[in-house]
């Protein structure tokens, strides 16, 4: 059987496409699985100081091919001092300096400063800092660290997981100075500067573990960022195995129920076949949207209900469509020839009926993945898919929140769209270029 369906999906123009289709998103699932943390979502998709560093709602990078007044974004981080020296006073200065080469004739949309691994015995340190063009430098923000508290050891230790963050722009003052040395620059026709940040420290042994300034840009990675500043690519690559996974394991559930509920009611017939498809003309005539929204207000927003629901609801096609080929299979001459030979009717079902119809069930599962895809889409965009994890729909239904589709983001709502249209056409290929297959054991059994 497997054997006869890869045959004609690899004979089929449409069957190789949506196998090439299907193969990129099995490689970024791979990707996900090797590279991304296990909790992505909560770690870091979830989390805005992991994307502190980001600019804001900026589009991709390579828009700036188009555009050259756009800036890309720039990062540095310095490990050692560029000077040490010791002060009348017994204080120690540190001077860290961190080039930067910035050829747009506009500020930077942010500037901030990171330091980290801080250890201190006596007094805490405090940092100055100045942007630096040629041998001229502006001062344009301090800061003091706090100092130690009850309970500290000794030599303290502090921002060893996470770095203390100094958004320097964010001050007005400091904000007009930036504006107007960029402005200097630019006009003298400059790209060259520095940022360069003095740290005050009390005693010699006193030290920071790194120094990391970044520039704000105006275009960021391969699909920009929203307005949190995450990596839009980054989310989208994630949500390739998560929309697999969840589309798969819904599809399997669909297969089973409709495949039991179908078989039963075609071999056996009579009352059974009664109550069976009454139940299931309840199920399919019912509105589904407010059902699910119902069930998943009931059992929660997690991805193994909405999977579970994906899998309750989407059953009844595949039961009416599998009752008459189980009935007209059991009408052969070889059911009754297993019936004389003492065989149960649960046998000849699952071990001799329902195996004809395989072909027709794994066409019916494929087709029926597209369909869950969709439909987890729709419920994430909703606000009701699991908020923990990051899936297409839920970018979609962020973006769209803010208003992205007003304010000209593009980059938020075209990439996940565009992913989910993709992996949807993929199955529905495969399910077209293996449709033949049903045919023969629809007629003859």
């Amino acid at each position: 059987m497997f054997k006869e369906v890869w045959k004609a999906l690899w004979h089929s123009y449409l069957g190789k496409m949506g196998l090439g289709i299907f193969s990129l998103f099995v490689f970024a699932s791979f990707y996900v699985l090797i590279t991304y943390p296990s909790n992505f979502g909560d770690e870091e998709w979830n989390n805005p100081v992991h994307w502190a560093d980001n600019p804001k709602s900026v589009p991709p990078v390579w828009t700036a091919w188009f555009d050259s007044s756009k800036a890309k974004h720039l990062v540095r981080q310095v490990d050692d001092p560029v000077e040490s020296r010791s002060l009348s006073d017994g204080t120690v200065l540190t001077r860290y300096e961190i080039p930067f080469s910035r050829s747009a004739g506009h500020p930077p949309s942010f500037i901030s400063v990171s330091v980290g691994e801080i250890e201190f015995s006596g007094f805490a340190p405090s940092i100055d800092i100045y942007l630096k063009d040629g041998d001229e430098e502006l001062f344009i923000a301090s800061h003091r660290f706090s100092e130690r508290v009850e309970g500290e050891e000794e030599r303290v230790s502090r921002f060893m997981n996470e770095p203390f963050r100094i958004k320097v722009s964010s001050d007005e003052r400091a904000k007009r100075q930036i504006e107007r040395f960029f402005e200097g620059m630019h006009a003298n026709g400059n790209s060259e500067f520095s940022l360069v940040v003095e740290a005050g420290m009390a005693e010699q042994d006193d030290s920071f573990g790194f120094v990391k300034a970044v520039v704000g840009g105006d275009v960021y990675g391969v699909l920009g960022t929203d307005t949190v500043g995450r990596n839009i690519w980054q989310g989208l690559v994630y949500g390739a195995p998560v929309a697999l996974f969840i589309a798969i394991t819904a599809s399997l559930l669909v297969v089973f129920i409709g495949t039991i509920l179908g078989g039963v009611s075609g071999y056996f017939g009579g009352a059974v076949d009664i109550v069976i498809q009454r139940f299931v003309d309840i199920v399919a005539n019912v509105p589904l949207l407010p059902i699910m929204i119902f069930l998943i207000f009931v059992f929660g927003s997690r991805v193994e209900y909405v999977i579970l629901i994906i899998g309750l609801v989407g059953w009844t096609g595949l039961a009416i469509q599998l009752r008459p080929l189980t009935s007209h299979i059991k009408t052969s001459g070889f059911v009754d020839v297993l019936q004389a030979r003492g065989y149960t009717n649960s046998r000849i079902l699952f071990r001799h009926v329902i195996p004809q119809t395989f072909p027709y069930i794994l066409a019916q599962f494929i087709l029926a993945i597209p369909s869950a895809i969709l439909t987890e889409a729709g419920i994430s965009f909703l606000g009701l898919g699991d908020a923990s994890i990051p899936t297409w729909g839920q970018i979609l239904q962020q973006g769209f929140n803010t208003g992205a589709q007003y304010l000209g983001y593009w980059w938020w709502i075209v990439p996940p769209g565009l992913a989910i249209s993709l992996m949807t056409l993929a199955f529905y290929l495969m399910s077209t270029a293996i449709e033949h297959l049903t045919e023969p054991r629809m007629k003859g059994g």
